[in-house]
């Protein structure tokens, strides 16, 4: 926690250390709130990842090959970059030097749908482009992505470390 905050004031701070005005703020990051929303995720689904076995075999193949999505939001534009790995997902707001291997084209109000409701529909809607069996690898672990699925098996995660 005291990391997040450091961050965010280091992010707050003019070049030469001094507080910035709301104005340089909104023009010298215009995206703060994405990019801390990108972090929470990426915290968020890197635990889950490392902790629950069905997620982490299912996302087994994507890790192996380090595959990069590119996501799109049309209403209200925005793209970011979720690259699969060893230490778990990646989220930024960059390609950096990534080949792209899929991408998903949806609106934020279906991503929502999606992740927190596991809506069938918005998941239908959603189009991916890319090789096809990486489009079926990653439409079998949207599921298990989901805020339903993540609320139904978080008991295993902590009688996994009274086992360990």
């Amino acid at each position: 926690m005291l990391k997040f905050v450091a961050f965010i004031y280091i992010v707050s701070l003019g070049r030469d250390n001094k507080p910035m005005s709301q104005t340089q703020q909104r023009n010298k990051h215009p995206h703060l709130l994405l990019n801390i929303m990108i972090i929470v995720l990426e915290t968020f689904f890197s635990f889950i990842l490392t902790h629950d076995a069905t997620l982490r075999l299912q996302a087994k193949k994507l890790i192996d090959e380090k595959v990069t999505i590119r996501i799109n939001s049309y209403i209200p534009f925005f793209d970011f970059y979720v690259q699969f790995t060893e230490k778990g997902i990646l989220f930024d707001m960059k390609a950096l030097d990534r080949k792209v291997d899929l991408e998903i084209n949806s609106t934020l109000i279906d991503l929502i749908k999606i992740f927190v409701f596991n809506n069938q529909r918005s998941i239908y809607n959603m189009r991916i482009l890319g090789d096809a069996r990486l489009q079926e690898d990653v439409m079998d672990l949207i599921p298990h992505l989901t805020l339903t699925s993540i609320f139904a098996n978080w008991k295993q995660w902590f009688n996994a470390f009274n086992n360990d």
